[in-house]
């Protein structure tokens, strides 16, 4: 329960300043997900061997298809025959293309503290990562309840919150497939699936649980958002609508421009819904089924 503390009270501040101070959070808040990946590698660096490592890719495959592929599956028969809305999305679009977001220096954060623990095999203090883990929860609160969308968000209507439900649904039942075939507990199964690609959030709760767990929900999730990118604009040839549920959250930032460039406005918006939606309730649900459901210490 003590996880969803600080994204409750990052959303109810972000309401009441009205985001005034937004643009400085979101410049804090890569600086903070950087060091808190660095703990998390540091720490798998220090207690995993190479077989354990071979484990993780495997894992994280699994986990960027499996949920990804439901969630595609889901959305073509809840929104499958959804008529596209044409709404424009303007300054909702956010520049989250740069270096400084980029999921590429998540990932050399990662390996850097990867290869830190296993010289050196030793991990920081969970104080420290929890610490962060805090930190990073209130911004991410704060920024989902200071967002001037949320008019926007609403004219998405519909197909925007059933592309959202089929994400967590599709991630649901792929979690819960990746859990069956890897032999892991279904709860950290379904975890790691309705992450739905934010794999800043999803990596460092995972972590609380499990290094191993940790290290597949964060490579996984930042795979799925790859792959995502890539496979979109074939998938848009036959299925524009359903396929936008591949990319989970990542819908509203790093993965529009491809939705925007490949589909056109009329799906980059409900794409933009879907992403805001599951920003939303993952940053308030998602900590709290960690800490009633996989039990964090």
């Amino acid at each position: 329960m003590e996880l969803a503390i600080p994204a409750v009270a990052g959303v109810v501040a972000g309401v009441y300043m009205r985001g005034v101070y937004s643009r400085v959070v979101e410049h804090l808040l890569y600086p903070v997900v950087w060091a808190l990946v660095f703990t998390i590698g540091a720490g798998v660096g220090s207690s995993i061997d190479l077989e354990s490592a071979a484990g993780i890719l495997y894992g994280s495959i699994l986990i960027a298809l499996l949920p990804g592929a439901a969630s595609v599956a889901v959305a073509a028969l809840l929104a499958g025959n959804s008529s596209q809305e044409s709404v424009g999305i303007g300054s909702q679009v956010t520049g989250s293309s740069s270096l400084y977001s980029s999921p590429a220096v998540v990932l050399a954060f990662f390996l850097a503290g990867l290869a830190s623990g296993w010289l050196t095999g030793r991990s920081f203090p969970d104080v420290v990562s929890t610490l962060l883990l805090y930190i990073l929860l209130f911004q991410a609160g704060y920024l989902v309840g200071g967002t001037a969308g949320l008019r926007g968000m609403l004219r998405g209507g519909r197909l925007g919150l059933l592309l959202a439900l089929s994400c967590l649904v599709g991630g649901v039942i792929g979690g819960a497939a990746a859990a069956f075939v890897l032999g892991w507990s279904l709860e950290a199964g379904v975890a790691m699936g309705v992450s739905s690609g934010w794999y800043s959030l999803a990596g460092p709760l995972l972590y609380t649980i499990d290094p191993y767990y940790g290290a597949v929900a964060l490579v996984g999730n930042m795979l799925r958002e790859a792959f995502h990118i890539a496979v979109y604009p074939l998938l848009a040839r036959r299925i524009p609508i359903p396929a936008v549920a591949f990319g989970g959250a990542t819908t509203m930032d790093t993965g529009l421009p491809v939705i925007l460039a490949s589909s056109g406005e009329r799906t980059a918006l409900p794409a933009f819904v879907q992403g805001a939606l599951l920003t939303l309730l993952l940053s308030l649900l998602l900590p709290l089924y960690v800490s009633t459901v996989l039990g964090h210490p």
